[in-house]
């Protein structure tokens, strides 16, 4: 299950989700790619009430989501020559990135609007690099759980749903959700996650041989 933190980084994530809120996920990716493991996967996470017991989740570090002309993303993503980048603010004195004097960028300029649970809501894309360690992590997930299929709700015309599953789908369903899927009250990963990119470079990386080990 897809989260995003808004939170900005993971190690401030990390710091509000599990210090100060007492709940976990799997998986904490940084704007970088830089992918931490939290728990065991044969752990359940609390992050997200009635798929606890059943989801590895993941927390995306991104500011979020919000209704067009809120504000938040004018704070958060200045622009400059080669197009917006994330501005972290003062009170952030340590990022934690671990790229050194990494510039985290959208894989996409504009922002993106879209509508989920019917209402409209703008978002900055994820980095390049996250998207590259999110494919790797979501193809080696299917691997290990061989009924997790590569794909996510889709309606009766095959787009990727923007509402939440029925209890009876959400019982049915086996592959990779967003959290909203789950619930009427939240909206990550948000309008601007590329979902069909994302699951035609899973595809794509399920398909590649293993690497043989020496």
């Amino acid at each position: 299950m897809l989260h995003y933190d808004v939170c900005g980084t993971s190690r401030q994530c990390f710091k509000i989700l599990h210090d100060r809120r007492e709940l976990s996920v799997h998986f904490l990716l940084d704007v970088d790619g830089t992918l931490y493991q939290t728990l065991d996967l044969s752990d359940t996470a609390w992050h997200a009430r009635q798929a606890n017991s059943r989801s590895v989740g993941i927390e995306i570090a991104n500011i979020g989501a919000y209704p067009p002309g809120e504000g938040t993303l004018d704070e958060w993503y200045p622009t400059d020559e080669q197009g917006p980048y994330v501005r972290f603010p003062e009170w952030m004195k340590v990022t934690g990135i671990r790229t050194p004097a990494f510039v985290a960028r959208p894989a996409r300029p504009e922002r993106i609007t879209g509508a989920i649970h019917g209402r409209d809501y703008e978002m900055h894309d994820l980095t390049p690099q996250q998207y590259a360690t999110l494919v790797k992590l979501a193809a080696g997930l299917c691997r290990t759980f061989p009924a997790l299929a590569p794909d996510c709700p889709r309606d009766a015309e095959g787009r990727v749903r923007a509402d939440a599953l029925s209890d009876e789908e959400f019982a049915q369903f086996h592959g990779i959700l967003g959290h909203f899927h789950v619930t009427k009250e939240k909206q990550d990963p948000g309008p601007a996650f590329d979902w069909e990119r994302f699951l035609v470079e899973v595809r794509a990386e399920l398909a590649r041989p293993l690497e043989a080990k020496p």
